[in-house]
């Protein structure tokens, strides 16, 4: 269950025009290596498991949906991935139920972060940025 819920997430971003990345740019997990930006990956974090019922188990878990891109200028890095993770919070808002896999999600939290690149001498060469957003997930389990 926990591998469909995350090539949930990817599909209902890949298919989106708005958010701006190639389809071939998202990743279940870190990809190992990716030249290419912007890229989007989705990583499963867990969280609580309780018993609703004596049939039923529910897991309060989380997922966390990262978009990473680069630039050689100012202002265009951080911008770019703020735009596209409040595009991928709208998407995932749309079916919070994730097409049926789970009772209901919501955006738990959102994050970012800028690195510099340099070559020598302390000259930056590139600017990396990235965006996480943290889904919160109510997952049914029905014990057999």
């Amino acid at each position: 269950m926990l591998k469909e819920i995350t090539q949930k997430i990817l599909n209902l971003l890949k298919a989106d025009n708005e958010l701006g990345i190639p389809e071939a740019n998202f990743f279940f997990g870190p990809p190992y290596t990716r030249n290419q930006t912007p890229f989007c990956y989705a990583v499963w974090n867990g969280g609580p498991v309780q018993q609703e019922t004596f049939a039923n188990e529910v897991w309060q878990h989380t997922w966390s949906i990262i978009i990473v891109d680069t630039a050689q200028e100012d202002n265009v890095a951080l911008q770019s991935v703020m735009d596209k993770i409040e595009r991928a919070k709208q998407v995932l808002a749309e079916d919070p139920t994730l097409g049926g896999l789970v009772r209901g999600s919501q955006a738990a939290s959102m994050e970012g972060e800028v690195m510099t690149v340099g070559t020598d001498w302390g000259k930056v060469s590139q600017l990396i940025a990235a965006a996480r957003l943290v889904l919160r997930c109510e997952v049914i389990v029905e014990e057999a």
